[in-house]
């Protein structure tokens, strides 16, 4: 929407929506464009895949859909090996 990311970090982290994972991806990954892993999106893809699967098998509903292929998508553009946290690399495409 054009908010420049150290005003989005500092107004949701000052609001409800502070947490860890906020104050860590925004001052480690987002925020210097920086995205060196500490797990990487490959990783998070995989594991996404299957909790999918055994919900799926368990019969559990996933009430926000299969979030796995957002990461397939990012790792198919060259993001793989980057942190988790580049997904927003594919959002950064998305709006280009």
């Amino acid at each position: 929407a054009g908010l420049d990311d150290q005003t989005f970090a500092e107004t949701i982290g000052d609001a409800s929506g502070a947490s860890y994972a906020l104050d860590r991806n925004m001052s480690r990954f987002v925020i210097p464009d920086e995205y060196s892993s500490e797990f990487t999106l490959d990783l998070m893809e995989k594991d996404l895949g299957l909790a999918e699967r055994f919900a799926e098998q368990s019969d559990v509903p996933l009430l926000l859909g299969e979030v796995s292929g957002l990461y397939r998508v990012a790792a198919a553009m060259g993001y793989g090996d980057l942190d988790c946290s580049a997904i927003l690399k594919l959002y950064e495409e998305l709006r280009r």
